[in-house]
């Protein structure tokens, strides 16, 4: 049986089968330690990714990675 030692922060609830966090809304990163931020300077500006509809585009790399607070991925 594999162990899982993940520590989930700021209130997140660890979902011990799948050894993942379910962070508290505010809150990001595999623990949780991050504020849910866009970490891109075109988030909802025009040009660049102007609306949740720019969330799928560059195989979601947006929405998962650049504007995860705009998209709702934290």
């Amino acid at each position: 049986d594999a162990t899982c030692n993940l520590k989930c922060l700021n209130c997140g609830k660890l979902n011990k089968t799948s050894c993942e966090c379910l962070c508290a809304d505010g809150w990001d990163s595999p623990d949780c330690s991050r504020i849910c931020r866009d970490e891109h300077e075109r988030c909802g500006v025009n040009p660049g990714f102007p609306s949740k509809a720019s969330c799928s585009l560059n195989k979601q790399a947006v929405g998962k990675k650049h504007c995860r607070k705009m998209c709702g991925s934290c």
